[in-house]
């Protein structure tokens, strides 16, 4: 099990290959309403809200992604409890994963501003 400072280095970590534009999410058809996929080489990330309504807490899943053997669940943490400290983390990480989804890379106040500059006035 990992602590919740492992938890929030992950999470800030995914944040960052997130923002670089390294890590894409999607959804498959183990995402919820409000769940988010991602994988890499070796691993498989879902992050998403647990209640499926957008809001905390959070849930953070980590799989071993193996070809042609069943993955191994390595993480599945909620913020709540031991983990409640990380929520902070885990919702940035969601709300990146929501935009990244959406096409965007930078944050929502980001696009917006870098949006706004390319507009010709009236």
């Amino acid at each position: 099990m990992s602590t919740v400072a492992e938890l929030i280095q992950i999470a800030e970590s995914l944040l960052a290959r997130t923002r670089e534009g390294a890590l894409t999410w999607g959804t498959n058809d183990n995402c919820g309403d409000d769940e988010y996929y991602a994988e890499t080489d070796r691993f498989g990330y879902y992050v998403g809200s647990r209640d499926n309504d957008g809001e905390s807490p959070y849930r953070v899943e980590i799989w071993r992604t193996r070809p042609d053997e069943e993955d191994i669940k390595l993480l599945d943490a909620v913020t709540v409890n031991d983990y409640f400290d990380a929520q902070p983390a885990v919702k940035a990480l969601v709300e990146a994963a929501r935009q990244n989804l959406a096409g965007l890379r930078l944050s929502l106040l980001e696009e917006v501003e870098a949006d706004l500059m390319k507009k010709t006035p009236f």
